[in-house]
Order: C-alpha cells, then sequence, then structure tokens
C-alpha cells in the first residue's frame, strides 16, 4: 500500500520551513521588492477579471471572512466557558474565600454554597433572619423593645417629604447638614461610674444632644455656634 502523502500545509512542513528561511535570509531592500512586485501582479489579475468573476471572488472572500469569523465566536464561547469553570475550581479549592470576595465569580454555581433569602419573620420584633440563623440576636426573643421615634415637628417634616424646593435641596445637601451637628454631646438612660475609674459604663439607650444650628433671636453664639457658625466668611477665607 503505498504511503500516504502529507500535505505540504502548516508551520511544521518541509516547504514551510524552507520558506520561512528563505525569507529570514533576505534584506529589506528585497523584501520591498517583492511585495512591490506581488501587488503589482494582483493588481494585473484584478483588471482583467470580468465582472463575474470579480463577483464570484468576492463571494469566496466573504464565505471565508464568515467562516473565520464563526471559528473566532467558538473558540471565545470555549475559552470563557473554560475560564468560568476555572474561576469556579478556584472558588472550591480557596480556603476562606468568604474573606476575599471575587465578584468574577458565580458563587451561586458552587455546589457548596447555598444563597437562600432571609425568609424566617421573628414574631416579637418582625425582623428578617435566615432559616438556620440562631434565633433571638435581634430582639433576645422579645426582651430588647425600641420606643417608636416621635414624628418630627412639622418645619422638619416637611423637609424630609421630598416635594418641593427646599426639601430637594435639604435631602440632597443632607449629610453637610448632619455633619454641622456632628460635635455634639451625648447621653444615655443610665451611666455608671466607679470609683477611681477613667471609664464609664452606658446601659439603656443611646442619643445625642443637637440643639439648633444657631442661636434663638436675641441669645449669643456659643459652643457649636462660636466656632462653627460665627463669621462664617471670614473662616471660609
Amino acid at each position: 500500500m503505498p504511503r500516504i502523502r502529507r500535505i505540504s500545509q502548516g508551520r511544521r512542513t518541509r516547504n514551510a520551513t524552507s520558506q520561512l528561511n528563505f525569507c529570514s535570509n533576505q534584506s529589506a531592500e528585497q523584501i520591498n521588492e517583492q511585495n512591490v512586485i506581488e501587488r503589482n501582479r494582483l493588481s494585473q489579475i484584478r483588471a482583467t477579471r470580468t465582472t463575474e468573476q470579480r463577483e464570484y471572488a468576492n463571494e469566496e472572500d466573504m464565505d471565508r471572512i464568515r467562516c473565520n469569523r464563526s471559528v473566532i465566536s467558538t473558540r471565545v464561547v470555549v475559552n470563557s466557558n473554560v475560564r468560568a469553570r476555572r474561576q469556579i475550581n478556584v472558588a472550591l479549592n480557596t480556603h476562606r474565600a468568604a474573606f476575599h470576595y471575587n465578584r468574577t465569580i458565580d458563587y451561586s454555581a458552587d455546589q457548596s454554597v447555598a444563597i437562600v433569602p432571609i425568609s424566617v419573620l421573628c414574631p416579637h420584633c418582625n425582623a428578617l433572619r435566615y432559616k438556620n440563623e440562631t434565633p433571638g440576636m435581634c430582639c433576645a426573643s422579645g426582651k430588647v423593645k425600641l420606643t417608636p421615634l416621635t414624628p418630627p415637628p412639622d418645619a422638619l417634616n416637611s423637609l424630609l417629604s421630598g416635594s418641593g424646593r427646599d426639601s430637594k435641596h435639604f435631602l440632597a445637601h443632607i449629610q453637610k447638614y448632619n455633619n454641622c451637628f456632628q460635635m455634639t454631646s451625648f447621653g444615655a438612660t443610665n451611666v455608671i461610674r466607679d470609683i477611681f475609674m477613667t471609664i464609664f459604663k452606658i446601659q439603656g439607650q443611646l442619643y445625642h444632644r443637637a440643639g439648633s444650628l444657631l442661636p434663638v433671636p436675641g441669645d449669643d453664639y456659643k459652643f457649636l455656634h462660636f466656632y462653627f457658625m460665627v463669621n462664617a466668611p471670614q473662616e471660609i477665607d
């Protein structure tokens, strides 16, 4: 049986190797001269083609381009799937991965990870928790009860509504207004002081004693008013 002849195409064939060696031994002038000759030859061939031959050649070129694009897109999909599988394997084999969260990894695809919704409702404070979460972590099974917040005054409530020019301006700059009251004293329901101790314990509710940003008409500036609100143009300069 005759020996099957190999196709003389590819990077490792004898013809390809000899052609590569021939091109590498040429000078820059020889390469430019051959390129000019090749361009002229192709121009002559295209000039002698008829309209039907041009259309046929264009169709062949378009088919070749479509085939190359389909191959490239298939490779892209395959490579993407391979990268996704590698990322999942990395998440499986990584110790303490929860402390090094990577948003490019789909943790829900990991069989050892169960991402469930927060669906269990506390019967005492109506807080939501996970199914296997320890009960009583929210309100100590009804022992901790927070008093409802008192409604704000009408002037402040109108600023929180979101309707009107003043309200929209206040909500857009609420952080700046809040920073103006950050240096305030705080109080607690019960402050426990031990003898000869430089620290104190707080029990019960903790709150801030924030006064008005500006003094009452007829009253003098003091504390927060004096340090931050007096001579504002001079402080800015």
